[in-house]
């Protein structure tokens, strides 16, 4: 079992709150998207299945296959391999031996009501797409970037597996995540520079949350068995 990182007791109503959040619904419109009534300074919601212990401290020596992220819509699931070289320069920037792989795994359009329907599909998904695929890595990261409405991010996924599929470290983040909130993750146009220039940065604030999961972990907040 994986529990979040310690905390007082003045702060446990997050645990709840951040809970609840991962519940959220897709939005009507970019507007619901970009209005949270309130935000948590938690990077992402990991769930305690979804964290092994020591996985953090794992990385200096391990090797990681990185996928072509995944850039879910409604009408299909896309790929995005300029995201996969902006994570596989951001892990060799942390000292991690990071490499590209091809496999593209296909979550299919969105059709799911939640973003935590989405999550445990996708890491259902991610767990037996890999399966049967020898990355020859010790671990794989995928990134899922939902997209509903093409104009506007809302909401980012990390998985990241070990040799037998299972979740070393994944979660979610949305715009109840004060991190996310403030990238205001809009494409600034309808052209097609614009919305790779979303993704770039969704795969940023993506990042920084995963840089931010692994610091937690690492100051004393790691899985316990």
């Amino acid at each position: 079992r994986c529990d979040m990182p310690n905390r007082s007791s003045s702060s446990l109503p997050w645990l709840l709150i951040i809970a609840v959040l991962a519940m959220v619904l897709l939005p009507a419109s970019t507007a619901a998207a970009d209005q949270p009534t309130q935000t948590t300074p938690a990077p992402g919601f990991r769930p305690d299945q979804f964290c092994v212990p020591g996985f953090a401290d794992s990385l200096d020596s391990a090797t990681v296959a990185v996928l072509p992220t995944i850039v879910r819509r409604v009408e299909r699931t896309a790929h995005s391999f300029a995201s996969q070289q902006q994570i596989v320069a951001f892990l060799a920037e942390m000292g991690t031996d990071a490499r590209k792989k091809p496999r593209r795994v296909d979550l299919g359009p969105i059709r799911r009501h939640s973003q935590w329907d989405m999550f445990q599909y996708g890491a259902r998904t991610v767990s037996e797409s890999l399966e049967s695929y020898d990355t020859g890595t010790d671990y794989t990261l995928v990134m899922e970037i939902l997209v509903p409405d093409a104009q506007a991010v809302f909401g980012i996924e990390i998985y990241i597996v070990d040799q037998a599929g299972e979740h070393a470290l994944s979660f979610l983040l949305n715009s109840h995540h004060k991190m996310f909130a403030e990238a205001k993750l809009v494409a600034r146009g309808s052209s097609e520079e614009a919305r790779a220039a979303m993704i770039e940065k969704a795969t940023a604030v993506g990042l920084a949350a995963l840089e931010k999961q692994l610091r937690q972990l690492r100051e004393g907040g790691d899985c316990r068995a």
